[in-house]
């Protein structure tokens, strides 16, 4: 400064110079410390990460052993399976449960579906690990409800699937059976086809055979003077000759 005010005095136009390198060197430290500051705070919340990833290892793993002695507590024959009926008579008896349950945003109402959320094997009960891993992880979210649309979807979805299985299988066995029952009356036309041309030949040949010739049943047309050809006329004569 005490170069530059003579100097600025002198030639003023110089002060646009001073000016731009003194501001250049006040922006300049200002970025060096803004960047320290900020590489401080980065280190330290890395190391706040790996202190909370710590601290949440910790937290499920005693909220996985509350779960396994709500659990024990649940299961009243002591069986190591929770039935249906369990889960429901726990939620309505113990306070802890019932906490979690509020925690999660689960009623009563939602009990059941949540018993077949749970129950992965469909073996109608759930065993240890089943409960204790899905609400050990919907504990500490806010995803329950997306999750049970989710879930309602899929077995949508597995219904629709079904449906349109047994749809294909039936109208398979539909057509089939039409192809068959076609081919039946088919084969049924062409013998009542055959039997009719059968029935009209058998008439038509009992009727030649029934059908006499026609001198026999006229016979001669002057029986006084009968035909040499006609076989009455031996027969005439011998009348006329005992007579």
């Amino acid at each position: 400064e005490i170069a530059a005010v003579p100097v600025i005095q002198e030639h003023p136009a110089t002060a646009i110079i001073f000016i731009g390198s003194l501001l250049t060197l006040v922006f300049g430290v200002l970025n060096i410390i803004v960047a320290v500051v900020v590489d401080t705070f980065a280190d330290a919340r890395q190391n706040d990460l790996q202190n909370l990833a710590e601290e949440m290892e910790d937290e499920i793993e005693h909220d996985r052993k509350a779960l396994a002695k709500l659990f024990a507590k649940i299961d009243k024959d002591n069986s190591g399976q929770l039935t249906l009926q369990e889960l429901i008579e726990g939620a309505r008896q113990d306070p802890g449960f019932q906490s979690r349950l509020r925690v999660m945003d689960i009623d009563e109402n939602d009990l059941h579906q949540l018993f077949q959320m749970i129950d992965i094997d469909r073996s109608g009960t759930i065993e240890v690990a089943e409960f204790i891993g899905p609400l050990s992880r919907w504990a500490h979210d806010s995803k329950t409800a997306p999750r049970f649309i989710k879930y309602n979807m899929l077995q949508t979805m597995h219904l629709q699937e079904d449906l349109y299985v047994l749809s294909r299988d039936c109208f398979e066995n539909l057509a089939k059976r039409v192809e068959d029952l076609a081919l039946q009356i088919s084969a049924l036309g062409k013998i009542g086809y055959g039997t009719q041309q059968n029935e009209s030949q058998l008439e038509s040949r009992h009727g030649s055979k029934l059908r006499a010739p026609a001198g026999l049943l006229s016979g001669p047309a002057n029986p006084s003077n009968p035909s040499p050809s006609s076989p009455l006329t031996p027969l005439v004569s011998d009348e006329i000759l005992s007579s």
